[in-house]
């Protein structure tokens, strides 16, 4: 983002555990960082593109937010790269959550997912990191080889197909914030990296989480208790 001249800066839980912490949460589900639309639509196809050279990643990308993924067997968090749309002087971006478990959406949504794990992920990790046994029988050198494919597949199935499956199931939650929060940053040091935070932080986290934000909460769900959520 840097050396494309895009302004990004930590949102989210990312920016609730540096802030609070100083460090991200532990149970976090990804690490969450915001861009202006405008900024990112000037360089789109060279952003993809340098997303989706890094090493040992995969990208997915959709008309709200990039989701870079590490390679199996997820060792790390995913990063969540999300796109603030202006409307006057609101700052407003779209986030994914999951259906209400009570409709037929929601059920079809948790088949998706309890099948995908018990199916797909866990098999084909599990597969892929069997290995080529290099001291062993050829017979079971080649049933490594085989098992190393059948995994690519069932992971590429899971990529290409399972988590697009899975968007199209969840429904769409919008917030909406003064965009001058995002006008204003701050440097923010984590270790070696030099990231940005909106100026007025702990404002801007009030109003998110509310004013008891610096008791962490393991059980949150944004789409309800999130400040600023406008639909969801």
């Amino acid at each position: 983002l840097d050396e494309l001249g895009i302004t990004f800066w930590l949102d989210q839980g990312a920016l609730l555990g540096i802030f609070r912490d100083g460090r991200f949460i532990p149970w976090d589900a990804d690490i969450d960082l915001s861009v202006w639309d405008e900024d990112v639509r000037k360089v789109e196809p060279l952003l993809r593109k340098r997303l989706s050279s890094l090493e040992k990643a995969r990208v997915d990308s959709f008309f709200y937010v990039f989701r870079v993924y590490s390679a199996p067997p997820h060792q790390h968090l995913p990063v969540s790269i999300h796109r603030h749309f202006r409307r006057g002087r609101e700052a407003v971006k779209q986030m994914k959550r999951a259906p209400d478990a009570r409709s037929f959406r929601g059920l079809a949504y948790r088949v998706v997912l309890l099948l995908g794990r018990l199916m797909v992920i866990r098999p084909g990790e599990r597969a892929l990191g069997y290995g080529v046994q290099i001291d062993a029988s050829r017979p079971k050198r080649l049933v490594s080889r085989i098992t190393g494919i059948v995994g690519r597949v069932l992971l590429w199935f899971r990529d290409s197909i399972g988590i697009r499956l899975g968007e199209y199931l969840q429904v769409t939650c919008e917030m909406s914030v003064d965009a001058g929060y995002f006008e204003r940053l701050r440097p923010v040091i984590l270790g070696d990296l030099r990231l940005a935070a909106p100026a007025d932080t702990e404002a801007y986290l009030e109003l998110k989480y509310g004013k008891d934000w610096r008791t962490p909460r393991q059980e949150w769900k944004y789409w309800e208790e999130d400040g600023a959520v406008t639909q969801g």
